[in-house]
């Protein structure tokens, strides 16, 4: 699985378009999506479904900047057809990680529309963490766990790891590779659960000139 958490700047953004690389046999092949903050990698298996996680997009005027949050939103909800549309060509099914309260309404029809054109896609996975924070996903699966036991569904004694991973937004793999862009070393409140054993790499090459 690979991950990319990209920065790049509101100003000369470019106009979305996509780009793939692939490879034949041995190697994963890779599929890059050039679409703003969203990139995700396909594994090529017949037996195992790829999995990938585009960057975070935190819809909080406290974590960006509200012309920023809008300009992103516009941009998503605007062209969501030509996303969904592309995906499904790619037979990968779209899920989506994140609390879905703040977010605009056309924002929220988009994803579901993409959702349930994707379901039953088999190749790969695309999972958009939009209004993502780590922290707030850790905090959620807490309250979650903490309201079964208290409606004595879940014993405190059974509360392992995978209890944990069962109440993330979504159940995917742990990850395998970050990339982290424009020269900043740090993992920026993401996915801090799923890339406990994840190899990192840092490079100075803003999004979205690393393709």
């Amino acid at each position: 699985m690979l991950v990319c958490v990209p920065r790049t700047h509101i100003k000369d953004r470019p106009k979305p378009h996509f780009l793939s690389r692939a490879t034949r046999g041995g190697p994963p092949t890779l599929f890059f999506i050039h679409y703003e903050l969203f990139i995700f990698a396909q594994r090529s298996s017949a037996k195992k479904r790829g999995k990938a996680f585009p960057s975070p997009v935190k819809c909080t005027k406290k974590s960006r900047d509200a012309k920023e949050v809008g300009y992103l939103m516009d941009l998503f909800a605007n062209n969501f057809r030509t996303i969904a549309e592309e995906m499904n060509e790619r037979d990968c099914q779209v899920l989506f990680s994140g609390r879905r309260e703040g977010l605009q309404q056309r924002v929220l029809d988009a994803m579901d529309y993409m959702m349930d054109l994707t379901k039953d896609n088999k190749t790969g996975i695309v999972n958009f963490c939009l209004n993502y924070g780590s922290h707030a996903e850790l905090t959620d699966a807490m309250r979650a766990i903490a309201g079964e036991v208290q409606n004595g569904t879940l014993a405190p004694a059974d509360i392992n790891e995978q209890t944990i991973e069962s109440h993330l937004y979504r159940q995917l793999p742990p990850v395998d590779f970050m990339i982290r862009t424009s020269g900043e070393e740090r993992i920026s409140n993401f996915l801090l659960w799923q890339c406990a054993y994840a190899e990192f790499y840092f490079t100075p090459v803003l999004f979205p000139d690393f393709t």
